[in-house]
């Protein structure tokens, strides 16, 4: 009977790579905004990815917002 891979075995999406790349580079430019609007439409694309998350909790967490930095971070525990 074939299995499933859990999803943090299975690659992004092409798209779910391209949004968390240019959040990444946002993120580095210390443009915590954008990059979590770009997280976002990662998690679009890949909604059960923990990097994702790990990454929308520091974008959040750096542009003051600790209740949405919380959540992710939740979230990226599951």
């Amino acid at each position: 009977m074939p299995t499933t891979a859990p999803a943090e075995d299975r690659p992004l999406s092409e798209r779910g790579a391209q949004y968390l790349k240019r959040a990444q580079e946002l993120i580095n430019d210390e443009r915590y905004s954008e990059a979590g609007r770009e997280l976002e439409k990662a998690l679009r694309s890949d909604p059960t990815r923990h990097e994702i998350h790990r990454a929308l909790a520091l974008a959040m967490v750096r542009a003051g917002n600790g209740e949405r930095a919380a959540s992710h971070a939740r979230q990226s525990l599951q």
